[in-house]
């Protein structure tokens, strides 16, 4: 990997769930897989700076070269190579024309609950930060990337249960190769984490753990040994929102898959995700929703049928 001039991130980045789609929070969306060429054919081989908000990415490229921007830095990538994205980091291409892979999305909700299943720290520490790994010929064979993403691709085509166990388990497969990559050869993106970001990706993560409590920012902030005013400028500088619409989304996202997933009583639901009483998690679930629970769970309880 080589390290070209640096280039400062605009402020006004657009936020996209996949590329081309405005935000829409797609909560049940747990996951994307888009072919490369097709994708950047649409634009024009160039899709300028940008960052997903809850999304955490894997490209493998297959053939071709191209640049990658990532925050402020500039990279020159020569296939095969296998890169990670982060939600919230800052990110562009710019391939040739001939350049072929693939790109799978995962829903940061997903991901962590992948993350806590196998509660192995390897792992958990190779998706905090992007990484680029050009392979070797050699390493593209033995390691089967291609193999593993074709077989994720035709999994999500099928129509049969399970489904959602084997995906799972080839992205563990995924993620397992990329800290091994890492590992024996840690080229990362230039550059440590600014303190700014280690404290939104402590906070991110500590939202995780306790989204279904009814913590206020003051007790997030107390959490992070920083201020609640501290806490509310990194959150706006990096992701360009409050530290309570990051809390809110995941409470949403918990809330939704409850509702179409589950049959448990819409009570249950409120409690389980803090509410003191079922008509204050109604409200807060209308307000933020457009529906309320029960009309949102008749709704993809039918489409699911």
């Amino acid at each position: 990997m080589r390290a070209g001039r640096a280039k400062k991130a605009k402020t006004a980045i657009p936020a996209f769930s996949i590329y081309g789609e405005r935000l829409e929070k797609p909560a049940l969306r747990f996951l994307n897989v888009e072919d490369l060429a097709a994708t950047n054919r649409i634009h024009g081989w160039h899709i300028r700076a940008h960052r997903h908000r809850d999304l955490f990415q894997l490209l493998l490229i297959d053939s071709g070269r191209g640049e990658a921007f990532i925050d402020d830095v500039t990279v020159f990538v020569t296939a095969p190579a296998f890169l990670a994205i982060p939600s919230q980091v800052v990110h562009g291409f710019r391939f040739d024309s001939n350049s072929t892979g693939t790109i799978l999305s995962i829903a940061e909700p997903f991901l962590q609950d992948l993350l806590r299943v196998t509660g192995d720290a390897f792992i958990s520490a190779a998706v905090r930060s992007a990484t680029l790994r050009e392979l070797t010929d050699e390493e593209f064979r033995t390691l089967g990337l291609d193999s593993t993403f074709t077989d994720i691709v035709e999994e999500m085509q099928r129509d049969m249960s399970g489904k959602t166990t084997i995906v799972a388990a080839k992205i563990l497969e995924l993620l397992t190769t990329l800290a091994r990559l890492i590992a024996m050869n840690p080229t990362a993106f230039p550059g440590e984490h600014s303190a700014a970001s280690k404290l939104f990706d402590a906070f991110c993560d500590l939202v995780e753990r306790n989204f279904d409590k009814m913590w206020s920012i003051n007790d997030y902030a107390s959490s992070l040994n920083t201020t609640e005013r501290t806490l509310r400028r990194i959150v706006r500088r990096i992701a360009d929102e409050r530290p309570l619409d990051i809390v809110h989304r995941r409470k949403l996202i918990e809330a939704k898959r409850q509702l179409v997933y589950t049959r448990v009583s819409i009570a249950e639901v409120a409690y389980s995700l803090g509410f003191g009483d079922s008509s204050h998690f109604t409200s807060f679930f209308s307000r933020h929703v457009g529906v309320t629970p029960v009309s949102f769970r008749k709704k993809y309880l039918f489409q699911r049928e």
